[in-house]
């Protein structure tokens, strides 16, 4: 009787732990843990577009996701990025100071006419929050573990949308449907930056 084929229906999906690779031992000290919250669905038909919202409440500080980058070389932004619709929905992202341990043209980008920033693209979620002039969301950089944490900056009710902060008037590329003027006047946009603890 001819054995069964690896892949019929007797195959054996045990995994031999030493036919792992190297990268599937990663030491816990160097994995990052993509966390993303379960109560979280995306409306694909807003009035902003697609939009992240709570599934149920959620408490001020409730961690949404992780989100890990691709950080993109400057020249790469200037040459490409930046004429893609992909620009809307980049990061700035500060470039490393420390001396590169390459000669090669990306290792050197924090050299390149005194570029202090450059732009990152977000994986997952990250992407698909829409601006708030009042965010309900803070995000930070993780500059180590190349990813970006978001947080609930309050208490959120069910069915609320999520929301960061982009910048303020005069930094954003659209019309802002949150946009109250008398709310403008009573806080600036540095000022809600501050919160975001950028």
């Amino acid at each position: 009787m001819p054995s069964a084929s690896p892949s019929g229906p007797e195959a054996s999906t045990d995994v031999n732990p030493e036919a792992q690779t190297p990268y599937q031992k990663v030491p816990p000290k160097r994995a990052i843990p993509l966390e993303r919250c379960q109560y979280l669905y995306l409306l694909p038909d807003t009035p902003k577009g697609r939009g992240v919202f709570a599934s149920q409440p959620l408490k001020r500080g409730t961690h949404l996701e992780t989100s890990p980058v691709l950080i993109l070389p400057p020249s790469e932004v200037t040459t490409h990025t930046s004429k893609t619709l992909l620009n809307h929905y980049t990061y700035n992202w500060p470039l490393q100071v420390s001396p590169p341990t390459t000669t090669s043209p990306d290792a050197v980008m924090s050299r390149v006419a005194g570029s202090q920033v450059t732009q990152a693209i977000i994986f997952g979620l990250g992407s698909l929050f829409n601006h708030s002039s009042n965010p309900n969301v803070v995000w930070t950089r993780d500059l180590e573990r190349e990813c970006v944490v978001y947080k609930t900056l309050r208490d959120i009710a069910e069915g609320e949308e999520l929301c960061i902060s982009y910048g303020g008037p005069g930094r954003l590329t659209f019309v802002d449907v949150d946009y109250d003027p008398r709310e403008a006047e009573a806080e600036s946009w540095e000022d809600g930056l501050g919160k975001l603890g950028l």
